[in-house]
């Protein structure tokens, strides 16, 4: 199952929920549509956009604002800057 929001996740577990970072929602479980117990979150997921190799564009947050402005000077004006 993958939770699209926090509104979702909430409704989900009924529980309300301020900050997702995982040490806040890891106690947090979805019961089970099927009647198979409680969903819980797979431990083994560290961070979707770390391993997916998005992290380094992640962190420069657009053209304009990463780093203090400079992310056609960080990435070049090859990788998507305009």
């Amino acid at each position: 199952m993958v939770v699209g929001s926090i509104q979702e996740l909430e409704e989900l577990t009924g529980a309300k929920v301020t900050d997702i970072h995982r040490h806040f929602i890891d106690h947090l479980t979805i019961p089970s549509r099927q009647g198979k117990g409680d969903l819980k979150r797979v431990e083994d997921v560290f961070d979707c956009w770390f391993e997916s190799g998005s992290m380094p564009y992640a962190q420069v947050r657009g053209r304009v604002g990463g780093w203090g402005g400079r992310g056609v000077e960080v990435w070049g004006s090859g990788w998507g800057w305009g």
